[in-house]
């Protein structure tokens, strides 16, 4: 294990530990985001090294991965919900703690931290701007892809886990339901990706 990849969980884990007075969903539901953080990070290393990248490149993929959901326990012990809508945006949200709180002066300069910050900053956006220069574009769309693969584990191992105690942090409020709403459904069918609005409880 690499320095900045010992140093920067131990950072992520120092930070988390910050929080008190949580409740036993919120400290849960910590834990959730923690190991996710961890996981995500670890794979955007993994698909950094697929694409050849050198070593700084793939430094700033892992710092990406490692703190881009640092928001989220903020958001959760503020407002009790991953929900954005109803709280504020999570990824905005991680940006300004990264910047506020300086954590990645002892990796990377201000150049690569820009990078990351723009990573970060649309990891949860629909779509990524048309136009961005690619180093942003590339390490936007490998935290995106990282990012997802982790969530579709995360919601497949609650969906499937038949003793599962109802996570309405986890899943948005969302009703238990086998329907699909009518906007998501033509989505899906269109090859178009669904934007949250079209997400609603039924």
């Amino acid at each position: 294990m690499t320095d900045w990849v010992k140093s920067s969980k131990n950072a992520l884990e120092l930070y988390v530990n910050s929080f008190s007075g949580l409740t036993p969903e919120q400290q849960k539901n910590f834990d959730i985001k923690r190991e996710h953080s961890f996981r995500v990070a670890d794979t955007s290393l993994k698909l950094a090294e697929a694409l050849n990248m050198d070593d700084q490149e793939k430094q700033t993929a892992y710092l990406t991965g490692i703190f881009h959901d640092i928001g989220r326990f903020r958001q959760l012990s503020v407002y009790n919900t991953f929900n954005d809508a109803v709280s504020e945006d999570h990824a905005t949200l991680s940006v300004e703690i990264l910047k506020e709180e300086r954590f990645l002066d002892k990796w990377v300069d201000s150049h690569i931290q820009n990078t990351i910050f723009y990573a970060i900053e649309y990891h949860n956006k629909l779509a990524l701007p048309s136009k961005a220069e690619e180093p942003l574009l590339l390490h936007a769309r490998l935290l995106r892809d990282a990012d997802k693969i982790d969530i579709l584990k995360v919601i497949t191992d609650y969906y499937t886990d038949k003793n599962r105690v109802p996570n309405h942090t986890l899943t948005w409020e969302l009703p238990e339901a086998n329907a699909v709403s009518s906007e998501v459904a033509k989505s899906v069918l269109a090859g178009k990706l669904v934007s949250k609005s079209e997400v609603n409880p039924f």
